[in-house]
C-alpha cells in the first residue's frame, strides 16, 4: 500500500499536484519543508509534551513524509502559503496485519482557524482512506479547547471509539 501513489493517481487534477475535489489542498513538495518546519514549532508549543522539540528528528520526521517514505503522506492546504497541514501515515496494531491510515498530525495555523481549513482537512483524510480502502484513524491529543476539537471531528466522522489519557504532563507546558 503506497498512500502518496494512490493519492497522486486517484485524485491528481495535473494542476500542482492539487487533488480535484479539494483545490486548495496539494501534496507537500521539499519546498514546504521550511514553512513546514515553523508549523511544527507552533505545533509542538501549543501541543508538544516534554521540554523541547527535537529538531533534527521532527526535520527527519517530515522528510521522510515529504519523500512518501513507508507510504507517508503529507498534504498542505492554502493558496499563497502554508495555513495549515495533515500528516498520513499506515497504520496497524500489533494483533493482526489489518491497515487503517492515520495521523500524526492535523494542524491550521491560529491565523487560519476562522476558516474552514479543519473541514477540509478532515474531509481529505476520509476521501484518501475511502480511496486506498481501509479506515481511518484521528486523534486529538491536547489539554486546550479540546471539547471543541472533539465536536468538530464528531460532525464529520461519528461518536469517537475510546479516549487518550495524560498523567504527569499537558500539552503545551514546557
Amino acid at each position: 500500500m503506497n498512500i502518496a501513489e494512490t493519492a497522486q493517481r486517484t485524485g491528481n487534477s495535473g494542476r500542482n499536484s492539487q487533488f480535484a475535489e479539494f483545490p486548495r489542498i496539494r501534496k507537500a513538495g521539499e519546498s514546504d519543508f521550511d514553512s513546514i518546519m515553523a508549523m511544527c514549532q507552533v505545533m509542538f508549543e501549543e501541543n508538544g509534551i516534554g521540554p523541547s522539540m527535537d529538531e533534527d528528528l521532527v526535520a527527519s520526521e517530515v522528510r521522510a513524509g515529504l519523500r512518501g517514505e513507508s507510504s507517508r503522506i503529507i498534504v498542505v492546504i492554502g493558496d499563497d502559503r502554508l495555513e495549515g497541514s495533515v500528516f498520513l501515515i499506515p497504520g496497524r496494531s500489533w494483533y493482526a496485519q489489518y491497515w487503517w491510515l492515520e495521523d500524526r498530525w492535523n494542524f491550521v495555523l491560529p491565523e487560519y482557524r476562522k476558516s474552514e481549513n479543519s473541514k477540509e482537512l478532515l474531509k481529505f483524510t476520509e476521501w484518501l482512506a475511502d480511496r486506498l480502502g481501509i479506515p481511518l484513524m484521528m486523534s486529538i491529543l491536547n489539554n486546550e479547547r479540546t471539547e471543541a476539537k472533539v465536536r468538530l471531528y464528531q460532525r464529520r466522522f461519528g461518536k469517537p471509539a475510546g479516549a487518550f489519557f495524560l498523567v504527569g504532563a499537558k500539552t503545551g507546558q514546557h
